[in-house]
């Protein structure tokens, strides 16, 4: 539908000029009168009524100073939302489309947006400023965003991580604050991915205004970018609600410029969370940079192959002008819609991690479609001795992870980071530390344990991790063997940890050990950071983000170890270690985990097995008792015949029979976790018959 032009005839009232819009619709009435749609001109500035709640005043600088919901002021009154901190217009003008959309154009004159254009668009009856910005370059200070700086006292119920009221002061640089009772906040806090924004605002008694993201098409840094979207300013007066359409903020990616960010709105309500806008209509509007539907094409993905199941998968594109994703089925299909044309580089995410790299090249009306897609950069899929943690592209499995996005790792909420000490098969995932910091809880310890024959072969070592700080890098050493130290990885060189967001750009380090950095039995290896770097402080240290640890089979590819569980038919309960690394210690059952200590490798020994612990490292031993019900125990590894056991096959079962004593293993009837595993002279109970899982 063709803009008509805005000013048709005007009429003087009060002081003031009236603008009617649309000869044929209406003559508009003040904005103070509820119900009357339009814009009346006052000075330099306008002034628009909604036709429902809202009225709101833009200057001549294209910024908001007032903007009144129900008759109150949501406005902070000593500054102004707008684009940063003033967009500076040089024209404004104003058109409306069919009657009941009012279009305010601005276009600035200030030299940090250089012609960037701002649209304010007003839909007749509906409580929401839809908004849409063009750039034509990336602002002089680094980050393009519109600021709805509200009232704090008419919206005080924000995002609690982002509320720095009530602060004892800035505890790093001047944007993260301390509390009196230990904990931390920041505008950087509580902050989700950009895959994950809907709507989010503040609220106050019977009134809420809230960000609509729209759909970054034209932001940067892919779909788990994290970046500000709220904050309680400290002062007692702002409540400020953001959207960011890019910014330095750790940033992956060069800014989008010479393309719409948008459209995007914020929306005002009486309390309640409203639903995502309805955009369409903004297609019809002419701004400059939009792309309509029929301009746009797709891509299809029929399937994936090679899925870990436990996680979901994203496709996502990227370009110099355009960025989507899309999560996949259970199956690896979907479809990403209303992409511009373009070629692009296609990535298939597990979690975060990219695990598949191609490219797209997209047509307006068409489909690009992909028949399935086979997985073959997941590191998950290589065999391993020891793996801490899993290849997803993030921390939030290990100590503190989950809690990096929402608070400072100062915060008292945190647990302590440590050093820590972490034994492979007995210590936990959570446990381990998300961030290896080299002011704070250095060196990270591992402990695990190799059998003679693990000990004598080489093996690749890798450490992931998603981001880091002040080149931040691990210099690691096995049994008193120090690794060579890698280089810094490609990192943006903002604060990140310390900011709410561990995502950066995942990279993997990776060492081959030879085998005489090994011992059999228990090893030791330490891991530090490095940085050719000072630290400034104790958290902006040189550090890095975890992602995962493993250690793998031998460097020219071998597959490693495989490891067997051995679940007891009668009870159910699997033959465990328990972590015991004593000699003489006894060998227990426990219900099904992930633990190595239910792990064993079957050693052969001529036509006799021997088990070794994955966890403990020692071997089952049958410790020379010959008495029925005597109990199996656990000893390292000797030539002894009480560690020598004969497969007897059993239907689809296996009974194990000692060398030394006679006996058999036995579950013994015991189902409680932790029971005694056994031993018993031969017999037809089902307590003699294990099933053996490869792991």
């Amino acid at each position: 539908m063709k803009i008509k032009p805005t000013i048709l005839h005007s009429r003087v009232f009060a002081g003031m000029t009236t603008l009617a819009i649309g000869i044929a619709a209406f003559v508009l009435a003040t904005p103070q009168a509820f119900g009357a749609f339009g814009i009346t001109k006052n000075g330099s500035s306008y002034i628009v009524n909604n036709g429902a709640n809202l009225v709101f005043t833009v200057n001549s600088s294209g910024d908001m100073p007032s903007c009144k919901y129900k008759g109150t002021e949501l406005n902070d009154q000593s500054k102004a939302s707008g684009i940063a901190s003033g967009f500076g217009a040089s024209s404004i003008t104003v058109s409306t489309n069919g009657g009941n959309v009012l279009i305010i154009k601005c276009i600035s004159s200030n030299s940090e947006f250089v012609n960037c254009t701002h649209y304010y668009i007003v839909k007749s009856g509906v409580d929401t400023i839809y908004m849409a910005t063009y750039p034509t370059v990336e602002p002089s200070v680094g980050e393009l965003r519109y600021i709805f700086r509200g009232q704090y006292n008419v919206l005080p119920n924000g995002p609690a991580p982002s509320n720095n009221n009530g602060n004892t002061g800035a505890i790093e640089s001047s944007d993260v604050f301390g509390h009196s009772n230990g904990q931390t906040s920041s505008k950087y806090y509580g902050n989700e991915r950009a895959k994950d924004l809907t709507v989010k605002g503040a609220t106050g008694s019977s009134v809420g205004v809230f960000t609509a993201f729209g759909t970054r098409e034209s932001s940067s840094g892919g779909p788990f970018f994290h970046d500000i979207e709220n904050q309680g300013d400290g002062s007692g007066s702002d409540q400020e609600i953001y959207n960011y359409m890019n910014s330095g903020h750790n940033q992956t990616e060069a800014w989008r410029v010479n393309v719409l960010h948008g459209p995007y709105a914020f929306v005002f309500t009486s309390g309640s969370t409203p639903s995502v806008p309805d955009f369409s209509f903004i297609a019809n509007l002419g701004l400059t940079g939009y792309v309509n539907s029929s301009g746009r094409g797709r891509v299809v993905l029929n399937g994936l192959s090679g899925m870990d199941t436990s996680y979901t998968y994203y496709m996502g594109f990227a370009n110099s002008t355009a960025q989507y994703w899309v999560a996949l089925s259970g199956t690896g299909s979907g479809e990403c819609y209303n992409m511009k044309p373009g070629t692009y580089t296609m990535t298939i995410y597990k979690n975060e991690l990219a695990v598949w790299t191609g490219s797209a090249t997209v047509t307006a009306g068409n489909a690009t479609s992909f028949h399935t897609i086979t997985i073959s950069g997941d590191p998950s899929a290589t065999s391993t001795l020891w793996r801490i943690g899993d290849w997803d592209g993030t921390p939030n499995e290990f100590l503190n992870g989950s809690k990096l996005i929402t608070m400072h790792p100062s915060d008292a909420r945190m647990s302590n980071w440590g050093p820590v000490t972490f034994t492979v098969g007995s210590s936990s995932t959570g446990s381990f530390p998300a961030v290896q910091f080299r002011g704070d809880n250095s060196p990270t310890t591992i402990k695990f344990n190799l059998s003679s024959s693990d000990a004598s072969a080489d093996h690749t070592l890798k450490i992931g991790i998603t981001c880091a700080y002040n080149n931040g890098r691990p210099s690691v050493t096995i049994n008193g063997h120090t690794l060579s130290n890698p280089g810094p990885s490609s990192q943006p060189s903002s604060r990140s940890i310390t900011i709410g967001t561990y995502r950066g750009n995942n990279t993997t380090f990776t060492w081959d050990v030879p085998a005489g950095d090994f011992v059999t039995g228990q090893n030791t290896l330490t891991i530090t950071p490095i940085s050719g770097n000072g630290d400034l402080g104790t958290w902006l240290s040189a550090s890095w983000a975890y992602d995962c640890v493993e250690l793998d089979g031998t460097s020219s590819g071998g597959g490693g170890t495989t490891y067997y569980k051995f679940q007891n038919h009668a009870t159910g309960l699997y033959i465990d270690g328990m972590g015991w690394t004593t000699n003489g210690s006894d060998c227990a059952q426990w219900s099904g985990s992930a633990s190595y200590n239910q792990q064993w490798a079957i050693v052969t020994a001529g036509s006799y097995v021997r088990l070794q612990n994955r966890a403990t490292g020692l071997f089952l031993d049958g410790m020379g008792r010959t008495s029925n019900g005597s109990n199996a125990g656990q000893w390292s590894d000797s030539s002894s015949y009480n560690q020598q056991w004969t497969e007897v096959a059993d239907g689809s079962y296996t009974r194990f029979q000692n060398r030394a004593t006679g006996l058999f293993l036995d579950g013994m009837g015991r189902s409680s976790d932790g029971s005694l595993l056994g031993q018993w002279s031969d017999s037809n109970s089902n307590n003699q018959q294990w099933s053996i899982q490869a792991q």
